[in-house]
């Protein structure tokens, strides 16, 4: 049998992905892009001769220009948060964090505080709440408490997660 039981609404709720929290804490980007940190291969630029660097005079015009189409860069910053309750997959936060900042889900085992990162995508909660195979949370409509999608709901006989045996 499944059956799908209706909770709480919270409202002004900040959830994020359970993955996210490492420790108690998450990595939050800054807001704003930072200074692009030097090239790794900065220290073998430096060490090319004189006569070199002239030959290469037009070629450093192309490297700027290619600079320029980088992505922004941005500083990280771990929090420690207080988790008020856990839905399945995602964790409601109660302190910590803002909403509006982005929370790093990738590579977690590698950053740090005060890390450089490019971020590549970003996904907001209804995108992340979509992608579970059983939803344990909706949007609401705040002026009417309505759901924000207007999907229609599952039967309990067309649920995604198996019968127990």
């Amino acid at each position: 049998m499944h059956a799908r039981i209706e909770g709480d609404i919270l409202e002004d709720a900040l959830i994020i992905p359970r993955d996210a929290i490492q420790n108690g804490q998450v990595f939050v980007a800054s807001r704003k892009s930072v200074p692009r940190p030097p090239s790794p291969n900065l220290r073998e630029e430096e060490e090319k001769t004189e006569s070199q660097k002239n030959d290469e005079d037009n070629s450093e015009v192309t490297e700027q220009e290619e600079a320029k189409e980088l992505p922004p860069v941005y500083a990280i910053e771990a929090r420690a948060v207080e988790v008020k309750q856990t839905l399945q997959s995602l964790a409601v936060i109660s302190s910590g964090i803002e909403p509006g900042e982005s929370v790093v889900m990738s590579n977690l085992d590698v950053i740090y505080d005060g890390a450089k990162i490019e971020i590549f995508s970003r996904k907001d909660l209804s995108e992340e709440i979509k992608s579970q195979r059983v939803r344990v949370a909706r949007e609401l409509d705040t002026a009417s408490n309505a759901p924000a999608e207007t999907e229609p709901k599952e039967s309990s006989l067309e649920s995604p997660t198996p019968a127990p045996r």
